[in-house]
């Protein structure tokens, strides 16, 4: 019996570092996950065509300013996303979300 017990983490960083794709979801349902719309107002916003996840994912890290802005608009936060939307995007790990007056705070629903 081994003694070789791998952590997630370990596992995690190795599925990261392979090129191997480890599960593809049906077309008739990929088309129609979050991801999916989230991939369409990207391509409407920015005018151009994503040919897959991978070119969805290489403009998300080219383009690390517009992506965290279109990610801001597509999912509905409320607030101003002000002049800055990410703090040190050159930075990754290590990058910050700007504190912006009011986004962390509770709203009043009542």
């Amino acid at each position: 019996m081994s003694t070789f017990a791998p952590t997630l983490d370990s596992w995690i960083a190795a599925v990261a570092r392979s090129d191997r794709q480890l599960w593809t979801p049906r077309p008739n349902k990929a088309s129609r996950t979050g991801l999916a719309a989230y991939v369409l107002d990207m391509e409407a916003r920015y005018n151009r065509r994503f040919a897959s996840y991978r070119d969805a994912h290489e403009w998300s890290v080219d383009s690390p300013a517009e992506f965290w802005r279109s990610v801001w608009s597509f999912t509905g936060v409320i607030g101003d996303p002000g002049a800055e939307i990410a703090l040190d995007l050159d930075k990754m790990p290590g990058a910050e979300m700007p504190t912006t007056p009011g986004l962390n705070s509770p709203i009043d629903i009542t």
